[in-house]
């Protein structure tokens, strides 16, 4: 077999492995009574003093299985994630493009041009999430503006074509602070029968 051949066909196997690796987003929602929560959570999430309704959630991604708070909380949405034993995972706050520190977006803009034919940003969120080092971080740290203990990510949900395809997708991305890709999954898009009809 000649070496161009050869080439072509390894060339051929890492773009199927690819495609057939991506990461999909599975993820189930499903609103919980507040005394299913994990205790050290509810500890947490009662020290708050200025929130509007929170709602409790239980979320399964694949085999992993979380508890996720929802609410407002000084004119802000957040979303406070815990793991089974409550321990605080990560904090998002629902955000906008001015938000964003300057420079950034513009970065956002030329990433998904590269990757997608066209792209519209559906949701944003400002991720904290506990930085290496420091053990027992909890959600008062971010209450009290203690942010040097945690690291900053962005969350964004995408609908897009695709290059070459003309295919509607939409995906979930988590970058960090430079612009660079530390996740990317598809969203498995369920249709209800609003979005039908």
């Amino acid at each position: 077999m000649s070496t161009k051949i050869i080439v072509l066909l390894l060339t051929f196997l890492m773009v199927t492995l690819q495609a057939q690796s991506q990461e999909i987003k599975n993820e189930k929602e499903k609103y919980v009574d507040r005394n299913v929560f994990p205790d050290e959570a509810l500890k947490q999430l009662d020290a708050l003093s200025d929130t509007k309704r929170i709602s409790y959630i239980r979320q399964v991604d694949g085999e992993n299985v979380s508890f996720e708070a929802k609410f407002k909380f000084n004119n802000k949405k957040l979303s406070v994630e815990f793991a089974p034993g409550g321990r605080l995972q990560d904090i998002e706050v629902l955000i906008k493009k001015r938000d964003l520190p300057d420079g950034l977006y513009a970065k956002f803009d030329q990433l998904f041009l590269r990757l997608f034919d066209k792209y519209k940003i559906t949701r944003m969120q400002r991720q904290y999430k506990p930085g290496r080092g420091y053990s027992g971080v909890s959600l008062n740290d971010y209450l009290e503006n203690s942010l040097n203990k945690f690291k900053i990510n962005y969350e964004l949900e995408l609908r897009v074509v695709e290059k070459n395809s003309n295919e509607i997708g939409h995906y979930e991305f988590l970058i960090d602070e430079n612009a660079e890709i530390l996740r990317k999954r598809r969203i498995k898009k369920v249709i209800d029968d609003n979005e039908v009809y």
